[in-house]
């Protein structure tokens, strides 16, 4: 649970400043699980050095079946826009 509960503040506080950027903005969705040590910056790598790559493994793991749904539900509002 606390996991679910550390996502959902994470999601919150970036909502808060992607609306102090686009307040207009309709919505937007954080897709996790890619993890690739090369891209981190030597803060985090220590940080995944030290937590073990066996509890953050690396590579790609997000929900692509997740990803595809939302991009299925912009593009109808999109298209609905369009024709509107």
């Amino acid at each position: 649970m606390a996991d679910g509960l550390d996502k959902n503040r994470e999601e919150a506080a970036v909502e808060k400043q992607v609306r102090a950027v686009l307040p207009e903005l309709r919505g937007h969705k954080q897709f996790r699980g890619r993890i690739v040590a090369s891209e981190l910056n030597w803060f985090m790598r220590m940080i995944l050095l030290c937590v073990g790559e066996d509890r953050f493994p690396q590579g790609d793991k997000r929900d692509w079946g997740d990803i595809e749904g939302w991009a299925d539900e912009v593009a109808k509002e999109v298209k609905h826009l369009v024709i509107s």
